[in-house]
C-alpha cells in the first residue's frame, strides 16, 4: 500500500515557522511529526507515502524536505510554491532538484479566480514542471472544472492529479459533474481519500460512497490514487480503518484495487 496524501507538521515554530497560506484552515495547534506517521506506517502495513505540502506552511517546505532526507526511500514530496510569483519556476527548481521533493500542489480553493493558470506567464513554470518531471496536483472546487480542463489539454507531457474537492462535493454527488468531463484526460488522475471528517455517519463513511462510485466509473481504476489524508483521517477513525476502508467500497474489483493502492502511484513516483 502507497498512502499518496499525507500531511505532517512539528510544534518547532522557531525552525518551522508557520505561514497560513489558506484562511480557511487553522494552524495546527498539535504536531503531527513524521515520526508519529511512520509509526502509523508499520501499524498498518503501509510500505511508502506522499507527503503533501501543509497550506498552513505555506512556501516553506522545508519540515516536509527534512523529513525526506531523514527518511530516504519512503517518502515522495510534494511542495508547495506560489504559482503567481514571477520566481515560481526557480522556486520549483529548487525544492524538487536541491531539496528533492517531486510533485507541485496548487490549492486553487484559496483563489477566488483561476483563469492565471493559463496566462502566459504561466508557461514557464508549466515548462519546469515538464522539463524536471514533476506532477501537478490541485486542490478544487467543481467550478475549477472548466479551467483545469483547458490547461490539461495543453499540457499533455504533464501528469496532473485532482488530489482533493471541497467538502460538500463528497456528501453531494449531485455537485460532481465536473468528474465526467476532467475524466476524459488522459494525463489527469483523481485521488480517493479517506476523508471521513466530511460525512455524516460513522466508518465506513455510506455517504460519501455515491461519488466515489462516480470517480470510479468514469476515471477507470487505472487512474485513481488512494489516500488517508492523515492526521486528519484521525479525526473520525484509526489509521488502520482509514487504510482498509478502500476494501469497504463494494464497487471495486481486486484488480482495480491493486491499482488504486499502489501500482498507480508507482508510475506517478517511480523512485518508490
Amino acid at each position: 500500500m502507497i498512502d499518496t496524501h499525507v500531511h505532517v507538521w512539528t510544534d518547532d515554530a522557531k525552525k518551522y515557522p508557520w505561514q497560513q497560506t489558506l484562511s480557511k484552515v487553522p494552524i495546527p495547534t498539535e504536531p503531527a511529526k513524521v515520526e508519529k506517521f511512520i509509526a502509523c506506517m508499520e501499524k498498518a502495513s503501509v510500505e511508502a507515502a506522499v507527503l503533501v505540502q501543509p497550506s498552513t506552511y505555506g512556501w516553506d517546505n522545508n519540515y516536509l524536505c527534512d523529513s525526506l532526507k531523514k527518511y530516504p526511500n519512503k517518502f515522495a514530496g510534494v511542495c508547495l510554491v506560489d504559482p503567481t510569483n514571477k520566481n515560481a519556476p526557480d522556486d520549483l527548481s529548487f525544492w524538487c532538484q536541491k531539496r528533492g521533493c517531486s510533485g507541485l500542489r496548487i490549492n486553487l480553493v484559496g483563489y477566488s479566480e483561476i483563469e492565471f493558470l493559463l496566462d502566459l506567464e504561466r508557461k514557464k513554470l508549466w515548462d519546469t514542471v515538464a522539463e524536471i518531471g514533476a506532477c501537478i496536483s490541485f486542490q478544487m472546487s467543481p467550478n475549477h472544472g472548466r479551467i483545469i480542463n483547458e490547461l490539461v489539454k495543453k499540457r499533455p507531457e504533464i501528469n496532473f492529479i485532482v488530489d482533493q474537492v471541497s467538502a460538500e462535493v463528497h456528501r453531494n454527488s449531485d455537485l460532481s459533474g465536473f468528474v465526467e468531463s476532467l475524466s476524459k484526460r488522459s494525463n489527469l488522475y483523481i485521488k480517493l481519500n479517506s476523508v471521513g471528517q466530511n460525512s455524516a455517519q460513522e466508518y465506513p463513511f455510506q455517504d460519501l460512497w455515491p461519488f466515489f462510485k462516480r470517480v470510479l466509473d468514469c476515471f477507470s481504476p487505472n487512474r485513481v490514487l488512494y489516500g488517508t489524508d492523515f492526521p486528519h483521517t484521525l479525526k473520525t477513525c484509526s489509521y488502520v480503518q482509514a487504510i482498509e476502508w478502500i476494501y469497504e467500497l463494494p464497487f471495486i474489483s481486486p484488480d482495480g484495487i491493486d491499482l488504486i493502492k499502489g501500482e498507480n502511484a508507482r508510475n506517478l513516483w517511480n523512485f518508490l
